[in-house]
């Protein structure tokens, strides 16, 4: 009986080549390029070689035809440069749907994929498969399955990872630098199933368990632990549930935490506005927020932990204007909240121009006008440096700019000096005092 044979065939530099059976004769492949190949018999296997440069993560896309046997089946595994697996999937016929399996955080190096069909329930239909890959140092990078193999991260930092299997544990070392409180804090991507959980587990150095916390998958918000740690070094462990593990991507920081600092009612000086603030233990720099009538903006870094004062020259001549500022501390791990936000109008002083002895043991005193002052404070006092013995007059009204004080003893000499003040929301916003005169009242 005759016959007739036809021979298909169609150019492509996306298909594997056989024979790809060992990893020595494993097809090349580019991460994020789709390739295509099938199993031409139920023993047949393929494999596939991928450089990764650099470190970060990778996760791998699957498809296939269309097969109406969906008990039929292929076993996806990747391997590192020896060959250890790191990960599996099995992946069914029924539908032509591709799925993309977690992402799992690797080093740089050599990678390989094998595709192997269940020997009993094997299809011949054509499958693809996609490497897909992005280059992270926030991933952890596997194996880091003990305490020798942690990967180091630095504290208020977020890491993210996967349970690539249900018996995979990651380790993450972290050390710190100062005694204090500590928030643990684990989020992860959405999970359908509620009931799926991984436990967190925080050990000191000798490997002494000190806190362990379930969270479950209900919310996908981070969720924080708070524990005091000493200075010291401390490990990580993140470990699915075994009967009720997940592979979506979870989150880790570890945040050292330090105390608020307390900010002082601003005082105008002047050169400007005058900020003082409690020292904070542990702090290394203090970040100064300001603002008038628009957004907050840092205006200044103070890169000293010891450095508790500032002046802020900036608003030197901003006579009148209402200025807010709260202070933050921070170190290389932590951040503390914000200060409670302190208020205070810039008033410039005045200048004295005239002090003199009158007759009467009287001192007639005369300063220049500012023009947004609700009045001025004039004080006389024996003491130079205004210690002591010291007598103020309050005249109302910018325009108020001369005063005589009485009751002078003769032969004494006093020191004058004046302020300006702004009364705003019922409170009252002193200038700097200005430079004194002295007088000396000879009638």
């Amino acid at each position: 009986m005759p016959y007739s044979l036809k021979v298909n065939y169609t150019t492509s530099s996306v298909w594997e080549t056989e024979f790809n059976d060992t990893v020595d004769t494993a097809n090349s492949v580019a991460v994020g390029t789709t390739y295509y190949g099938s199993s031409r018999e139920n023993k047949d296997v393929d494999y596939y070689k991928i450089n990764i440069a650099q470190s970060g993560y990778m996760s791998l896309s699957f498809g296939k035809e269309y097969d109406k046997d969906s008990s039929r089946r292929w076993y996806v595994t990747l391997y590192d440069g020896t060959q250890k697996k790191v990960m599996s999937r099995t992946f069914y016929c029924g539908t032509e749907t591709t799925e993309t399996t977690c992402k799992v955080g690797v080093p740089s190096g050599i990678y390989y994929v094998k595709v192997e069909p269940e020997y009993y329930h094997w299809s011949d239909v054509p499958y693809s498969l996609k490497v897909n890959y992005t280059s992270s140092n926030m991933w952890e990078t596997e194996f880091n399955d003990t305490v020798d193999t942690a990967n180091s991260v630095a504290a208020g930092t977020t890491y993210y990872g996967s349970s690539r299997e249900r018996d995979d544990v990651d380790y993450y070392k972290v050390n710190i630098a100062q005694g204090g409180y500590v928030s643990l804090s684990f989020g992860h991507e959405y999970e359908s199933d509620t009931s799926r959980k991984w436990n967190v587990i925080l050990y000191d150095e000798t490997q002494k368990e000190l806190t362990k916390k379930t969270f479950s998958c209900r919310e996908t918000d981070a969720d924080t632990t708070e524990i005091w740690l000493s200075a010291g070094t401390y490990y990580i462990k993140v470990q699915p549930d075994y009967y009720y593990g997940t592979d979506v991507t979870y989150s880790l920081n570890v945040r050292t935490t330090i105390s608020t600092p307390t900010l002082s009612s601003p005082a105008n000086t002047a050169s400007g506005i005058y900020l003082k603030w409690s020292r904070v233990s542990g702090a290394t720099e203090y970040d100064i927020y300001r603002r008038s009538t628009g957004s907050w903006t840092k205006i200044q870094t103070i890169s000293s932990g010891s450095q508790t004062n500032y002046t802020d020259t900036t608003v030197k001549s901003k006579n009148g204007t209402t200025y807010y500022y709260f202070i933050v501390a921070s170190n290389d791990q932590a951040i503390s909240d914000a200060s409670t936000t302190k208020k205070i109008v810039r008033v410039t002083n005045p200048t004295m121009s005239t002090a003199k002895n009158v007759t009467g043991r009287k001192i007639y005193a005369k300063w220049t006008k500012n023009t947004k002052a609700s009045g001025y404070q004039v004080q006389y006092s024996r003491s130079k440096s205004f210690s002591s013995g010291n007598r103020t007059y309050t005249r109302i009204g910018n325009s108020a700019v001369s005063t005589t004080m009485s009751g002078l003893s003769k032969g004494k000499t006093y020191y004058v000096r004046v302020r300006a003040y702004r009364t705003v929301g019922g409170i009252k916003y002193y200038s700097a005092w200005s430079s004194a005169k002295s007088v000396k009242v000879t009638r």
